[in-house]
This record gives structure tokens, C-alpha cells and sequence, in this order.
């Protein structure tokens, strides 16, 4: 079973780490590690059952984490992966261009809400305009991921400070980043990835409220509060008011930052240059964007580009180049982003 191997994957880090990167299984099946946004690990635990009956010689090694966490762990060469993906695809564009690797396909959208369940709290008076009064009672407890190691941490930061924007003075705008950083905590001691949010959520005595995307409250059929479009970060068309958020996030060395704007939600996957197997990590991207691939991704609650896209076409691999469209880099972030269902 996949998820039996994603539990088990530390002990197939140290084998591999032994034999050297790309090994073989003892059954002589090509390895491909496949380095995800823990975000996706039910949609691609899906994804790799199919493709590893398509493909009986291949057997895929899963490793999780915050998406940040995934490229610190390329770019301090301590370990290896054939496939990357991403809950933003300005992690490649920021923490390994031109290094590690130069080009991405932007592949699906998320949103930001809260999830929580029947017992938490407040929630029987819980709605998208008061939510920020809710949580900031008195003996409720809220959760939210670490921005320095998971993107789904600085979209809810980002989140919080266009809900300071977009909310009336008279009802809490402008407090709202306040009382939630009060709430979770610093940003550094938060969980590092949302999925152990969801953990937190569905254990007894656990959280009442936690930030995650859409998708992993349908994957785990829990309620979920979705947040006005304009500070949800999921609608193209309020780019423009996103871009007033703003974070500070560590760059590339120990010393540097920069600074990330709020903009759309984009998950993106590529090859990073120091992939085994990147011959078998495209086919493997290919079959993610086939008809097959997007219903598997689809019915798990992914909301997938129309059109998947790149600004980088010239460097995607030839055997990609038909099932993605180029952009330009020039253009506006709305225009620039195409359109997703859902």
C-alpha cells in the first residue's frame, strides 16, 4: 500500500541513502522519489496506485512536508528527489532557480478557509463574517502552519491581513492579524505542514479551528467555513487587492529574505536538475496531466487548471510541451494565470 510506504519512508531514506540515490527495491523496480506539498498526499497517493499499475517496474517513494521544507532539503544537498510539487510555485522560483531547477508546470488552485467540526466552540453562531470574533473568544483554540516551512502557513498570514482590509473597523478589521497571531502563536513555533492541523482537528481535546486549503477538509470530510473570494486567495480576479498583502520569508541563503505578495494560489511540479530518473519523473508528470491523471487529482478535491501552463516552455522537457500552454512572464498575474474550474 502507498500510504504504508509514505509511513515507512524514513526507513527507505536510510536504505536509499546507503545504495545511493535512485536505488532499486530488492524486487529490481526503479525508485522514483516524488518530494510533495503535504497538502497532496491523498490526491497523489491516489495518482501513484494507478501509475504504478501502469507502470509495474516503477515503484514510488513519497515524501511529504511543507512545501518550503521539500526544497531546503535539495538545496542543502542532504538528499534527492526525481519529481517535486509544490503548493506555490514560487518556491522553485525563489529557493531553486536556477540551481536546482529552471522551469515548472502550474497544474491547480486551493483555497484558504477553516475547518473545524461540529463540537468546536462557537461553532454554532460561525459564519464567513464573523468568523474572526469566534476565534478570538476566550477558550477557543486555533491553529495555523508554519509560513517559514509550508505555504499554506503565509497564504493564511496573507489571508489574515486581507481580512484586516476587507472587514469593517466597527466589526474587528484591522485587529485581525493581531488577535489571530495571539491565538497560534508565532509564526516560528507554529506545526510545520497543515496536515498535522487536521490531526489536531479531528483528535479528541484537540483544536477547534484550523487554517488549511479547501480541499484537505473535503479529503477528510470535515466541515469547512469558506472565506470571502477576496481574501480566500483563490479568484484571479482579486489579484489586484491580494497584492496589498504582503510577507517577509527566508531566501535562499541563511541571511536573505524576500518579500512575498498575496496573489492566487498556484501549485506547481517540476524536474529538479539533480533528478535519477528524470525520463521516467516526466512520464510520470505526464500521466498526472492526462485525462487519467486530472480525474484521479479531481476527485480528490483538487481544483485543476484548464489549461496547465508554464513560463518556461523552452526548458520543459519535449515529451510535456503537448499537454501544457506557454505564458509570459511580462504579462499582468491576472492575465498570466489562466482560468480553473471550480
Amino acid at each position: 500500500m502507498i500510504s504504508r510506504r509514505i509511513r515507512l519512508g524514513s526507513i527507505g531514506l536510510v536504505i536509499c541513502s546507503l545504495l545511493g540515490p535512485g536505488c532499486r527495491d530488492k524486487e529490481g523496480k526503479n525508485q522514483l522519489r516524488v518530494f510533495m506539498a503535504d497538502s497532496l498526499s491523498r490526491p497523489f497517493n491516489v495518482l501513484a496506485r494507478a501509475f504504478e499499475q501502469s507502470n509495474p517496474n516503477v515503484e514510488l517513494v513519497q515524501i511529504p512536508s511543507g512545501s518550503v521544507l521539500a526544497a531546503r532539503k535539495l538545496t542543502d544537498g542532504k538528499d534527492q528527489a526525481d519529481v517535486l510539487a509544490v503548493a506555490d510555485y514560487l518556491v522553485i522560483d525563489k529557493l531553486l532557480r536556477p540551481k536546482h531547477a529552471d522551469w515548472y508546470i502550474c497544474f491547480a488552485t486551493n483555497e484558504i478557509g477553516i475547518v473545524h467540526t461540529d463540537a468546536s466552540e462557537g461553532v454554532a453562531e460561525l459564519i464567513p463574517d464573523n468568523w474572526f470574533q469566534i476565534l478570538s473568544r476566550k477558550g477557543v483554540k486555533v491553529a495555523a502552519a508554519n509560513p517559514f516551512h509550508d505555504p499554506c502557513g503565509y497564504w493564511t498570514e496573507l489571508c489574515w491581513q486581507l481580512a484586516d482590509l476587507y472587514y469593517s473597523a466597527d466589526k474587528g478589521g484591522g485587529t485581525i492579524v493581531e488577535t489571530m497571531t495571539a491565538k497560534c502563536g508565532e509564526p516560528d513555533s507554529r506545526r510545520s505542514d497543515s496536515q498535522q492541523l487536521l490531526q489536531l482537528v479531528e483528535s479528541a481535546g484537540g483544536i477547534d479551528y484550523a487554517f488549511v486549503y479547501r480541499s484537505q477538509a473535503l479529503q477528510h470530510n470535515l466541515p469547512f467555513l469558506r472565506l470571502p473570494p477576496q481574501i480566500n486567495l483563490s479568484d484571479v480576479n482579486y489579484v489586484d487587492f491580494y497584492r496589498q498583502a504582503e510577507i517577509e520569508l527566508p531566501g535562499k541563503t541563511e541571511d536573505s529574505t524576500f518579500k512575498k505578495k498575496g496573489e492566487a494560489i498556484i501549485f506547481a511540479i517540476t524536474i529538479p536538475k539533480e533528478a535519477k530518473y528524470p525520463d521516467l519523473a516526466a512520464r510520470y508528470i505526464k500521466f498526472l496531466l492526462s485525462a487519467t491523471g486530472r480525474e484521479l487529482l479531481t476527485a480528490e478535491y483538487l481544483t485543476l487548471a484548464d489549461e496547465p501552463w508554464t513560463y518556461d516552455l523552452e526548458k520543459v522537457p519535449t515529451s510535456l510541451r503537448t499537454n501544457i500552454t506557454a505564458r509570459d512572464r511580462s504579462l499582468t498575474t491576472t492575465t498570466a494565470r489562466g482560468d480553473f474550474n471550480g
